[in-house]
């Protein structure tokens, strides 16, 4: 009988240090992730340079680390997305399409709130945008094409939840300034026009 006291007792003291252990946040998780980004609003662009622009929806798919600071329900959340864009212009028919990819950092500080099993997210943070990389299209577009290439600075911030190792993000990228569009500065106004985003990944 003792003996089987004895085993119960290690049996309880092994399930509470295994679920102890389940509950610790880890202080690094690195990641995967992919998602899409809306339609650019741009139809104060299109009124005041008087052409049909057409922007697809972009896709994007890059690496997460996240820094959870001890003791506290914060965490540092730095990204690196490779993404894909389409463009066309209706007006300067079926030739004149961009296809074009972009490199982009957001670096998000948030909190985050729950165990391991399931967390909530919130965060806020600066991206900046390398410009355009690998092999691009623009048949028709120096001028898009010279714009793209250029870096820039933006924001974002958004929600999000983690069940398990899905973590599943909710964004709204905006721009620092909300500059007039006219002719000379329309493609630049295309690039940092906000949107929303969506992703889900895989956290390790």
């Amino acid at each position: 009988m003792k003996k089987v006291l004895a085993l119960i007792i290690v049996a309880l003291l092994s399930a509470g240090t295994v679920s102890a252990d389940n509950n610790k946040k880890q202080l690094l998780q690195f990641g995967v992730h992919g998602g899409i980004i809306s339609n650019a609003d741009i139809e104060q662009v299109k009124e005041d340079v008087k052409h049909t622009f057409e922007a697809a929806s972009s896709y994007y798919a890059g690496l997460t680390l996240r820094l959870n600071v001890p003791l506290l329900p914060i965490f540092v959340q730095p990204e690196l997305d490779y993404m894909w864009h389409n463009y066309t212009n209706e007006a300067l028919g079926d030739n004149t399409k961009a296809t074009f990819n972009t490199m982009r950092a957001p670096v998000l500080v948030g909190l985050g709130l729950g165990g391991n099993a399931l967390k909530v997210r919130a965060g806020v943070g600066p991206v900046f945008d390398f410009g355009a990389v690998g092999d691009n299209t623009f048949a028709g577009w120096e001028e898009f094409g010279k714009t793209f290439e250029k870096s820039t600075i933006s924001w974002t911030a958004g929600v999000g939840i983690d069940i398990s190792k899905i973590s599943i993000d909710f964004r709204y990228n905006g721009e620092f300034t909300d500059q007039d569009v006219n002719i000379e500065n329309a493609f630049d106004k295309m690039k940092q026009q906000s949107n929303w985003s969506l992703s889900i990944g895989l956290m390790f």
